[in-house]
């Protein structure tokens, strides 16, 4: 018995319904399994403590870009021709980051010298102080000064006067303590000639401030730059004659 074209082509022709009860499946996942079609990404883990230690580090290196940028600028173009913007270029920062670390153009000023006084003022006295070598000694703590003074007289000038008249910030502050301490080393080495303690004290703020006065007298114009190492010893003989050594 012949069956009909359609009936043959039906009956040779799996049927999409049965095909697809034979076509193999995945068993579903567990509940609970999460989609492995599905990619995750877990951001590593940051402390406290290490995300404060990074944002202290971008901190140190922002400012010490900031100093050497104004340190060199000092140097090259002298304080009234430095701008911030030129340090912040510099330097590779915004120029109001600039004002983050130092609030004033003089406070840039003053970071940078508390940068370099710093070592400048010896606590460590010599031993052998008295024998009318006072005067030397004295002389060769205030010379890195003087000699700064000689080199770049026209930032001398603005330190003096910031120092004397500069309005309060945190910069200012650190250099009047440096200051302070090189009254106090050569109070001591005047005490350590044989010197009166009281009037010892009061000497060397005479030669520490007077130091600084002269300074101040070059900006004005009153004194030639030239002349304040001379002056400055001058200085030192009339205190140490006044302290009792």
């Amino acid at each position: 018995m012949t069956l009909p074209l359609s009936a043959t082509a039906a009956s040779a022709t799996p049927s999409t319904d049965s095909m697809a009860s034979t076509a193999p499946t995945r068993p579903a996942p567990p509940p609970g399994t999460p989609d492995a079609t599905v990619v995750t990404r877990r951001r590593p883990v940051v402390s406290g403590s290490d995300q404060q230690g990074r944002r202290a580090r971008n901190k140190a290196d922002k400012q010490a870009r900031i100093l050497a940028a104004a340190e060199s600028l000092l140097g090259e173009v002298g304080y009234e021709r430095m701008t911030t913007a030129e340090v912040a270029k510099r330097a590779n920062v915004a120029a109001g980051t600039v004002f983050q670390y130092a609030p004033t153009k003089a406070e840039l000023l003053m970071m940078v010298v508390e940068h370099e006084w710093r070592d400048l003022v010896d606590d460590h006295l010599p031993d052998d102080a008295g024998d009318g070598g006072v005067r030397e000694h004295v002389l060769r703590l205030l010379e890195p000064f003087a000699q700064q003074a000689r080199d770049y007289p026209e930032n001398a000038m603005v330190v003096g006067r910031e120092v004397l008249f500069g309005a309060p910030g945190p910069y200012r502050e650190k250099v009047v303590a440096l200051v302070a301490g090189l009254e106090d080393a050569i109070a001591a080495l005047l005490v350590a000639a044989g010197g009166d303690a009281e009037r010892s004290v009061v000497a060397a703020g005479l030669i520490v401030s007077g130091g600084v006065l002269e300074l101040n007298r070059t900006r004005t114009g009153r004194a030639e730059v030239e002349s304040v190492a001379r002056r400055l010893g001058d200085l030192v003989d009339v205190a140490v004659r006044g302290a009792g050594v």
